[in-house]
Order: structure tokens, then C-alpha cells, then sequence
């Protein structure tokens, strides 16, 4: 369903830009969405400075994310020339337009990512928007035990002490949704696990090439920053050459329960991240001589077994 409200279309358009985002490999984007006095509003932070109490609400919006207000209609974050835009051409100047607010998002959310797709289904059915913070607010966002539906056709609230000092709670026939999960940071740098094969041959069809030049850069990533990386940005041809030319499905599969990884046009980048902006070029940072991190070490940690034996 289409809604007939301009600001309820617009909303939901951008609710849908951060899926998109999700889908480009920023899953740990997430939303704040709440009404300001004659306007509705739309914050995109990443995940780390949203609330464990309510996994839609952050104190530190203003500081750390992008905001949307329906006041600028068309006009998303001040943009002028995005007034025609579907979600996915949203989602592309978000990348290019709020480059640290992106990369703090970059990594795998899944459990969020698929609430936030099934939150857009809901919406569609209606005028409808979420809020969690409204003026004349009972409580506080972080009180809400579900995700109020702001419907742009109907009552939303059921007031209290109008005469004295209003306060508003949803009202009992607004619409609803569960609140999304909430946000514990996943420190699995050093999550340790049981060989996939002990035979090498059902994960690796050549061991060199950029397989090699993949698996140096990974340990580059070790030596620089003692820690895993979490994401792999790699060139199209480049990613072509390591699925499908030197990993089985079985040892791609592996390597991506550990990276996420992100096609980039570059052919020839290999790049690895974490969600600390820490990052390993191997174009420009190399091939290192200190051995303290072994490929063996990155093989353990990828596939459960050494490549090379």
C-alpha cells in the first residue's frame, strides 16, 4: 500500500535506504525514529551508541549520525539533488556524504538487519511511521517495552493530566511493533573454532595467486593492528579469482562466517577492516617479514586447519 501522505513515503523511503545500507555490508546502521513538534525525525548512528534497553533509541544521535527531518521534505539531510531518488541511489550518497557515520556501520548485524526488513513490511501496509520519543512523553524511550506505530490517519495517543501537566502514552488501539534487538558488541577477534576438514583439499583448489595475496594480507591485518579484521574489501575480479578459482564453495563459505565481505570496483584491492577503523592495505602496505603471525595462524582461524600442510 501507498500512502497517501508525502512525509509518510518519504519516511518510509529512508527506513528502506538503511536496509539497502544493510545489504552494501553497513549492518550496524540502525535507526531512531521519533516526532518533534510538527515534524518527524530520523536518526542513522551505528549500533554502538544505541541503548541495551531499547535497541531503537540513542542519547548520542546528534554527535555520532545523520538526521532526517520531514520539515525538509525532499530535501533528505539538505540534499538538493535527491528529490527523485529511490532507496538504492540513497543508499550510495549516504556511503559518499557521511563516510565515518558508514564505516562505523560497516559489519554483520544479521538479527537486526532482518527486523529492520520486517518493520518495512509492516509499515507498508499503512500511513504509518515508528516513533520512540514524542513531546508530552509518559516515561522515557528506554521505559517502551514495544516500537509505537505513528499512523498519519488515525489517534496515536491516549493523554493523562491534560489540565494540570500532559502526558501522553500510545493509545491502546494504535498499532505496534516488537522492539529490535539490542545492541551487545560481538568480540570475536579471537573466537577459537573446531577444524572444518582436516583435509585441505575439500576447502582450496589452488593455494596461490590472490589466495596467497588474500591470506598475507589477513596476517598483515594481525601484525599491524593485533587483532582480527572483521570485513574484506576486495576488487571484482579479484573476489571472482578467490571463489571461484582457488576456494571450494565449502572454503569460500568459511571465509565468509568470518569477513564480510564487500565487492569493491578496484580490480586488484584487497582490504581488510574492523569496526575501529582499523585497516590493512595490501597494495601499499605489503608483504611483511615478521613471522610472529604465520599464514598457518590465518588459515586456523579461517578454515579450523593449515592450507599448507
Amino acid at each position: 500500500m501507498k500512502s497517501e501522505f508525502d512525509w509518510v513515503r518519504r519516511g518510509q523511503r529512508l527506513i528502506r535506504m538503511v536496509s539497502e545500507l544493510h545489504r552494501m555490508g553497513y549492518q550496524r546502521l540502525r535507526i531512531m525514529p521519533w516526532a518533534h513538534p510538527q515534524a518527524w525525525r530520523l536518526a542513522i548512528s551505528p549500533a554502538d551508541g544505541f541503548s541495551i534497553r531499547n535497541g531503537a533509541f540513542t542519547a548520542s544521535y546528534g554527535k555520532s549520525g545523520a538526521v532526517y527531518t520531514s520539515a525538509d521534505g525532499a530535501r533528505y539531510f539538505e540534499w538538493d539533488d535527491a528529490h527523485n531518488d529511490n532507496a538504492r541511489s540513497l543508499a550510495e550518497k549516504f556511503i559518499t556524504r557521511f563516510p565515518d557515520v558508514a564505516q562505523r556501520g560497516l559489519g554483520r548485524d544479521w538479527e537486526y538487519a532482518g527486523w529492520l526488513a520486517e518493520l518495512i513490511g509492516f509499515l507498508e501496509q499503512g500511513d504509518w511511521l515508528p516513533i520512540v520519543e514524542w513531546e508530552f512523553m509518559k516515561g522515557k524511550p528506554e521505559d517502551l517495552t514495544i516500537l509505537p506505530i505513528y499512523s498519519a490517519s488515525s489517534d496515536n495517543f491516549a493523554w493523562e493530566d491534560e489540565a494540570i501537566s500532559p502526558r501522553s502514552s500510545p493509545s491502546p488501539n494504535a498499532h505496534h511493533f516488537p522492539l529490535p534487538p539490542a545492541w551487545v558488541e560481538k568480540d570475536d577477534y579471537e573466537h577459537s573454532s573446531e577444524p572444518i576438514s582436516a583435509d585441505p583439499t575439500r576447502l582450496v583448489r589452488d593455494l596461490g595467486g590472490n589466495l596467497i595475496r588474500l591470506r598475507e594480507a589477513i596476517r598483515g591485518f594481525r601484525l599491524k593492528h593485533s587483532r582480527w579484521p572483521t570485513a574484506l574489501a576486495v576488487g571484482y575480479s579479484t573476489l571472482d579469482s578467490i571463489k571461484n578459482h582457488h576456494l571450494t564453495p565449502e572454503g569460500f563459505n568459511s571465509l565468509e562466517k568470518r569477513l564480510l565481505v564487500i565487492q569493491q570496483i578496484k580490480q586488484d584491492q584487497i582490504v581488510l577492516r574492523d569496526n575501529a577503523h582499523n585497516e590493512f592495505d595490501y597494495s601499499s602496505e605489503g608483504w611483511g617479514d615478521d613471522q610472529s603471525v604465520s599464514t598457518s595462524d590465518v588459515d586456523r582461524w579461517i578454515w579450523g586447519v593449515s592450507l599448507s600442510t
